[in-house]
């Protein structure tokens, strides 16, 4: 009788990625090391449940191992072997002039909006004017 052999699946997580959070405009590099995870945030603005949630996010769609996802019945264990760092030096000037261009772009898409109703506004009012 033929007996089964157990396979032994590996996951490759790549070494060092970046990712860029719109909602909170924060560019995250993600460094896999030996010894852990090293997540260097270029700005801070993550309360420690939103840290949880970003690092659940990684283990799930597997940019880092599965055994850091933090469990939610022992919270003690959370964020095990995962290091965050809020440093900006490793930007460099493309990263910084595409949020600035992104930001740019984000202030003329309002200005367009705010023309559209000002022009709707006239036309209203000039057909209004036109019938009375």
């Amino acid at each position: 009788m033929k007996t089964l052999r157990k396979i032994r699946t590996t996951v490759d997580v790549p070494n060092e990625m970046e990712l860029y959070d719109l909602r909170l405009d924060n560019l995250v590099r993600i460094e896999n090391q030996s010894s852990g995870v090293m997540i260097r945030a270029a700005r801070d603005g993550l309360c420690d449940a939103a840290k949880d949630a970003f690092v659940r996010y990684l283990a799930t769609e597997g940019f880092i191992a599965e055994r850091f996802r933090p469990a939610s019945e022992n919270p003690s264990l959370a964020g095990a072997g995962i290091e965050w760092v809020t440093d900006g030096s490793w930007v460099r000037f493309n990263h910084r002039r595409i949020r600035m261009a992104t930001r740019v772009w984000a202030y003329l898409t309002w200005g367009r909006w705010l023309s559209l109703a000002l022009f709707l506004v006239a036309l209203a009012a000039a057909i209004w004017l036109k019938r009375r």
